[in-house]
């Protein structure tokens, strides 16, 4: 009788022309198996056309969800809109300087207090490498997930509570998925609570003189109980990031993996530095968003050297603020490429290399080659002249090898580059006695023939 109803109810519906009614109930066994675990076939009903505009097929990279993908014509005319507007008008504040030197080769609006957002990780991060050096902990110590990390919303591990970790395995969640479990756990594994951990971000911060940083959490999200949040100047940070990369630089071991990838979890994501794997060189560092930071990047490329030219160089860039993760994409894509195009560690003084000659009063040589005392680099803008003044006086045997003999300067266009001492190789001894004896009395007899 059932039977009998559902097709008599079919011939209705198909008499007044609702055949897909009649159509999509008989995919109901097919439903019925996919829920058993067998994959059904695609409804062609239910198959969008991806549209032309979102086709990516061109001839560039962007950073996705998926990791580096090919860009597409929307993603086009969306970067070629961005790049024609002003920098300024791309972020709150940005920065770009060389790691060795901690000089600042451009810049905007750095001195300004700014939310951190996830880049504050940067500060617990340093906390918890600190803490390995000094057997504190250990990378192979393992950490146990209890509920109060799994609740933290925003970027995750997916943990859940009672599972298991080590510490290495966290810091890689912290630094290449921007973990807020990981580093939260990290922080209660070495301080026991989030407030003490918290306790020694700050004084961090205050070791390293960073007098507007002001930490709250170790993830950096906005605590809104508080009303408050993870901040310090750009300028700041980019100190911090600077001694963080000088004390631990083997940091970037784990900032250049491209996704975290637990097979045994189901667990796959990829990387957030939206420049790696576009940007030659880029090798890190960390990713940030908040409603109040906005899209925030601290990146890190290094430039390759050039044997007897340059010597290998590390720069860092920061953007901080941005209204969309396109708009940090093309800023900070912009500032490293044209950085890295631009600078270089140019070699102005090797120590065994004669950088200039002395003249020696009664020596057994009339002249001396002076060395400097170390090999000496420039951060060169690519642009600019690089010229060498030599100062050094006249010597007077005897002089000891080694002895510092004068100075040089090196000036790039008008500007003073550097200055360092120079010195001579080798002693400088006077002439024999009896030698002596005759120069002078050709000098006399010169001077009595001239009178």
């Amino acid at each position: 009788m059932r039977k009998f109803l559902v097709l008599l109810a079919a011939l209705l519906l198909l008499g007044q022309g609702q055949v897909l009614y009649a159509v999509r109930e008989v995919d109901h066994p097919i439903k019925t198996q996919a829920a058993q675990g067998t994959e059904p076939p695609k409804d062609p009903l239910e198959e969008k056309p991806i549209p032309e505009d979102e086709i990516r097929n061109q001839d560039f990279l962007v950073p996705s969800g998926q990791g580096v993908l090919k860009g597409n014509l929307k993603e086009k005319k969306e970067i070629e809109n961005l790049k024609s507007q002003p920098r300024t008008s791309l972020c709150t504040s940005y920065l770009v300087g060389d790691l060795e030197s901690e000089e600042i080769l451009t810049s905007y609006q750095t001195d300004q207090v700014i939310g951190l957002a996830s880049t504050s990780k940067l500060v617990s991060l340093y906390v918890i490498y600190d803490a390995l050096a000094a057997g504190e902990m250990k990378l192979t110590d393992p950490v146990v997930m209890d509920e109060e990390v799994t609740k933290i919303p925003g970027s995750s591990l997916k943990s859940k509570p009672g599972e298991s970790f080590s510490v290495s395995d966290l810091i890689d969640a912290t630094l290449i998925i921007s973990g807020n479990d990981a580093v939260t756990a990290l922080g209660k594994k070495l301080a026991g609570t989030t407030d003490r951990f918290v306790e020694r971000m700050n004084q961090k911060c205050q070791d390293l003189g960073l007098s507007h940083a002001h930490m709250v959490n170790p993830h950096g999200l906005t605590d809104y109980a508080l009303n408050d949040y993870n901040q310090m100047t750009s300028k700041e940070l980019f100190h911090l990031v600077c001694q963080l990369l000088k004390d631990h630089p083997e940091i970037l071991d784990r900032t250049t993996k491209a996704k975290i990838d637990q097979v045994d979890r189901h667990f796959l994501a990829y990387n957030t530095n939206p420049l790696l794997g576009i940007v030659p060189g880029v090798d890190g560092l960390k990713t940030g968003y908040t409603n109040a930071a906005g899209r925030c990047l601290v990146a890190t490329a290094k430039i390759k050297e050039i044997p007897g030219i340059t010597k290998p160089a590390r720069l860092i860039s920061l953007t901080m603020g941005c209204p969309s993760n396109m708009a940090r994409f093309v800023l900070s894509k912009d500032l490293m490429e044209e950085s890295l195009g631009r600078y270089s560690k140019r070699i102005v003084a090797l120590e065994d290399k004669s950088i200039g000659e002395a003249k020696v009063l009664e020596g057994r040589e009339k002249k001396v080659q002076v060395y400097p005392t170390e090999t000496k680099t420039i951060l060169w803008d690519g642009q600019k002249n690089i010229k060498t003044k030599v100062y050094v006086e006249d010597l007077k045997p005897p002089v000891k090898a080694g002895t510092i003999v004068g100075r040089a300067e090196v000036y790039e266009g008008k500007d003073l580059a550097a200055k360092f001492p120079v010195k001579v190789k080798e002693n400088v001894e006077p002439q024999n006695v009896l030698v002596r004896l005759q120069v002078h009395l050709y000098r006399a007899l010169e001077q009595v023939a001239a009178a």
